[in-house]
């Protein structure tokens, strides 16, 4: 009787032990990463574009204010890779992060990001189709990101592979109200290369008046974005060397007019603000600079793949916006 006493005694304290060193497992900062003393792993912290595809169990916590809680990946071992439930992700310090293109991505989905979880919208198999977006993404013209237009619709991409069957790589999809049109400003025309483009992207050029307003301030640049916003004109601002100093200018572009006259008179026709006609004439007889050029416009369409962390932006076609909204089927 005695004898089985202590064998159950021990056997608890065994169970209680094993309990204890899981429970009590931790990951605390230190100069080289996270260090796990469960398994004496180190960890890092992984880019965001990363989630996992299934949590599994609690394997540690945290050592941070939030005490956050972490987990096991389906597919993958602990000692190489953990995630919080938000799916933040740590991986081990010696541990290989693969790029986009080394994802070999076979599977694609359309998801929608709520408050507290994603919703898969659509699952792309097709090999073709995959293909298509992934080779976009990785060969296309880098653009900039059009954040002046209206978004009709903002979507996730989890993109998935065998190879990283417990990952996905996730991309921003978007799509614009109206197309997106980009300019550039060649001094040139008679010796400007047009940029390398897609087939399906427009190029024109525009006659255009430029009007340069001096700025002396970030108040007055303010100031003078403002007065183009009221009048529905396009503007950039520039920099230039101004001696020892640079100023900065205000320009207004306007399309189509041939002389500063012509521009005062389209700016009182469409300008809702509170100048004065007398005050808008009085305006432009004081810009700085005034001259004739020609803007080249790319018309982009209305969508693209965006990465929001690496800022890499892409023009792709309507396909995932056919597979969204179910004229397309795998």
């Amino acid at each position: 009787m005695k004898k089985s006493l202590i064998s159950i005694a021990v056997a608890v304290i065994m169970v209680l032990t094993l309990c204890l060193s899981s429970c009590g497992a931790r990951l605390v900062f230190r100069d080289d990463g996270y260090y796990c003393s469960k398994n004496g792993v180190t960890y890092k912290i992984i880019d965001l574009q990363f989630q996992p595809v299934a949590i599994g169990e609690k394997y540690a916590t945290l050592d941070n204010i939030a005490e956050d809680e972490l987990y096991e990946i389906y597919g993958v071992s602990p000692e190489r890779w953990l995630t919080t439930k938000y799916g933040d992700l740590f991986c081990a310090v010696d541990e290989k992060i693969p790029t986009f293109e080394e994802i070999n991505s076979d599977k694609i989905l359309i998801c929608k990001a709520g408050d507290s979880s994603i919703v898969s919208l659509v699952e792309i198999n097709k090999e073709s189709s995959v293909d298509y977006v992934v080779n976009e993404y990785i060969n296309g013209n880098t653009l900039n990101y059009p954040d002046t237009y209206d978004i009709s619709e903002s979507l996730m991409l989890r993109f998935a592979s065998e190879e990283y069957s417990w990952l996905y790589y996730c991309l921003s999809y978007v799509e614009f109200a109206t197309d997106v049109y980009e300019y550039d400003y060649p001094e040139n025309i008679d010796n400007y290369t047009y940029r390398t483009v897609g087939d399906d992207v427009e190029v024109t050029t525009v006659n255009e008046f430029e009007c340069w307003f001096a700025a002396d301030s970030n108040d007055d640049v303010e100031s003078y974005e403002d007065i183009a916003k009221d009048a529905g004109i396009d503007y950039f601002t520039v920099t230039k060397p101004d001696g020892n100093d640079t100023k900065t200018f205000v320009v207004f572009v306007f399309q189509s007019k041939d002389t500063i006259e012509e521009c005062i008179e389209y700016f009182i026709e469409n300008y809702d603000g509170d100048m004065t006609n007398d005050e808008i004439s009085a305006f432009f007889n004081g810009v700085e600079k005034t001259e004739k050029i020609i803007k080249v416009a790319y018309n982009y369409g209305k969508y693209f793949v965006y990465d929001r962390f690496s800022g890499r932006c892409v023009m792709v076609d309507d396909m995932l916006h056919k597979y969204r909204n179910y004229q397309i089927f795998d």
